[in-house]
């Protein structure tokens, strides 16, 4: 029989500490960098959901402005609608440069600054 203060007993009693410690360890930083997801993604969201207003808001102005200017509202949303049509375009026919390239050099820089 072995003693329960034998040294074999207490390196076993440290390895099970330390195995401890990392996992708790490990979901503490879990934990962290979810809610830093979650937060970030939350903040995205209200900036799209106001910007989105805005522009809704901007839109309908300068289209009744143009409708005023050319005697025919339909034709101040119809010219505002071909310029959204326009960026549309533009920005399908770039998203890989513009918009892909940076969301995933954002994301490198992120998980760069968090190690």
């Amino acid at each position: 029989m072995q003693e329960e203060d034998s040294p074999l007993n207490h390196l076993v009693q440290h390895v099970k500490q330390y195995v401890e410690a990392r996992i708790a360890l490990a979901k503490l930083d879990t934990a962290a960098g979810m809610s830093a997801a979650v937060s970030s993604l939350a903040k995205i969201a209200i900036l799209l959901l106001t910007a989105s207003i805005v522009i809704v808001f901007l839109s309908v102005g300068m289209a009744l402005l143009i409708g005023k200017q050319l005697g025919e509202p339909a034709l101040g949303y119809l010219c505002v609608a071909g310029f959204f049509l326009l960026v549309g375009i533009i920005l399908y026919a770039r998203h890989d440069k513009w918009i892909q390239l940076r969301i995933a050099n954002e994301v490198l820089k992120r998980l760069a600054n968090d190690k």
